[in-house]
This record gives structure tokens, sequence and C-alpha cells, in this order.
């Protein structure tokens, strides 16, 4: 399947007047958790469909930044159904400051996920295939819910999939080691001392974006909403993240996965590391990788051409 991307040099009145569009198709709320914290989420239904498409965003990002796929996805006859996940937009939050994200546990995302598709997505699509497009930090949520809930979702896209994050020479497991340390003295909920800060005017040269227009068009949307400013970890969220290759991404695991899974990497990512992505890909029965030149770590944020061979890949892939 064929759908032409909103280019570079048109986007700022294109996504206004998609945005205006999805809104009039909107259905938003709240669901409460496994743990009684409420969630805000947001669907779009289409008539006749093929699926039910749930968007896992990544970290420090919100479903409203994911509109545009939103579009791509209802237009090409599917349902969409995203939210954001807690500590991040407008969902809970279990420690402040608004731009600090916490969680116990990274299984407490997936055990989000399965409260959704089973509060808010299934009673709204019935009986259709569910498949799942994810981003970063959603990616690694993702195969963490598909490993713990066999034959619920039927195809998956990862995107830049966080299984290992790029720790800035440190070895991973040296890394780990300073954050139990710092731990000890400050507390898990405690910032990490590494973490970023929201920059409300940060050099585009150097962010994960390639399309300009996007990000300067998400950027406003932060700059709006306080709540959209998430910009830094607890100590227990970078543990936990750091964790992920030996849990999540552990070979054990990925072999018994019965889902369709694609997984795209970006050649000039700074965020999370390639090697990893593609060897677990190697280890999925039903895996494919694709990986993009040129791009950097926000695929959906990519230039002209990247773009469109993006969305046509997992168009394809979520068609056949």
């Amino acid at each position: 399947m064929y759908i032409s991307t909103i280019k570079e040099n048109e986007y700022r009145e294109r996504i206004v007047e998609t945005e205006a569009y999805l809104s009039k198709k909107a259905n938003v709320g709240n669901f409460r958790s496994f743990d009684g914290a409420e969630l805000a989420y947001e669907y779009y239904l289409t008539n006749p469909c093929r699926s039910s498409i749930i968007i896992i965003h990544g970290f420090t990002e919100f479903a409203k930044k994911y509109r545009e796929m939103c579009w791509y996805f209802l237009n090409s006859g599917h349902n969409v159904f995203v939210f954001d996940q807690r500590g991040h937009g407008l969902s809970h939050r279990d420690v402040s400051p608004l731009q600090l994200t916490h969680v116990d546990r990274f299984s407490d995302y997936a055990d989000d996920l399965k409260e959704f598709i089973d509060k808010v997505v299934s009673p709204a699509s019935g009986d259709l295939p569910l498949f799942i497009y994810s981003h970063s930090m959603g990616g690694a949520i993702t195969l963490d819910f598909i490993e713990r809930n066999p034959g619920r979702i039927a195809k998956a896209v990862l995107s830049a999939p966080m299984l290992c994050p790029v720790t800035r020479g440190l070895p991973r497991k040296v890394l780990r080691k300073i954050v139990e340390t710092q731990a000890e003295k400050d507390g898990w909920r405690a910032r990490f001392k590494y973490s970023g800060e929201f920059n409300p005017a940060p050099e585009f040269e150097r962010t994960s974006d390639i399309s300009r227009a996007r990000f300067d068009y998400h950027m406003q949307s932060r700059l709006a909403e306080e709540r959209y400013q998430t910009s830094a970890a607890t100590n227990r969220w970078m543990y936990e993240a750091l964790s992920l290759i030996d849990t999540v991404g552990a070979k054990r695991n990925v072999s018994e996965i019965s889902a369709e899974i694609l997984v795209f990497s970006a050649e000039k990512d700074k965020v999370v590391r390639n090697r990893p992505q593609r060897i677990f890909a190697s280890w999925l029965p039903k895996g494919r990788h694709i990986f993009i030149k040129g791009a950097k770590h926000n695929l959906h944020s990519s230039s002209d051409e990247i773009l469109q061979q993006y969305i046509n890949d997992i168009l394809e892939f979520f068609s056949n």
C-alpha cells in the first residue's frame, strides 16, 4: 500500500489541516491502570477497517506528537489507538517535577499496555487483529508485552527500539553500578545526575530529528504545555533501561515470539545502539530488519525521501 507523506515544505499548513480532521474523529479519555494510575488516551476509528494499530511512544514523548502517524494509519484503513505512558504527557506522574519521569519496574509499562488493550482497544475494535507501531522506549515496552502476553499481538513495528541505550563510552554494567551508587545516596526516585533538563531553545543540528518543520512544530507543543516537557529520568528508570538487553532482549525470550516483527535501525542513531537491534532481529522466528542509511533516531521526523520509504515499508508490512 502507498500513501503520500506530508512534504517538508508544506508541513506547517498540512499538519494543521490534519489535526483539524483528526479532532472531528477523536475519542479521548482516561483509563485506570493496574495500580490505579489514570492514563490519557485518544483513538480514531474507520470503516471499513483492516486492523487496530496501537502506537507506543518513546521516552519524553506524548500521544499528540504522533498525530501525523495516526493520519497515515487511519487513511490506510486501520483504527488507531495511542496513550500517554505513565510519567509522560497528560498521564499520571509518580514523581515531581513534571520534567522528571519514573517507573518502579519497566514491566509497569507493559502492564499499562495490557490494561489499555483490555479496557479501551478491545471494546472499541472487537475481534480485529491487533498491531503495534512503536518507537525507541516504546519498542522495548512492546517487546516486553509480547513476550509476556503471547498471541495478543499479530504484528509489531519496532522503530529504533531501546534495547541497549548509548552510554557515551562507559560500559553498560559500569554505568549501572554508578546508578546504584547514586540511588543509595539520593534514593531511587531522585533525578539521575546525568539526565538532561528541558531546553526551550535546543540546537536543531544536535537533535535526533532531520525534519526541521516537524521538530519546530512539536517544540511549540512542548513550550505551550508544561506536561509535554518531560526530559529527565530518575535513578530507577535509568537502572531499568540499562537492564533491558538482559531481560526483554534476551535470546531465551525472543526465540519464543510468535508475532511478526519489523525492526528499523537508523544509521546515525546516537540514542540507542544498532548492533543489538540487528542481532535481536536475527533471533526472531518471524522477524525482518531494515537499516536506513542517513536516518537519525527519530525516524518519524525524517527527510522527505527517507520518511516516504519508511511509511511505505510500515504500511506494506501491516497490509500483507
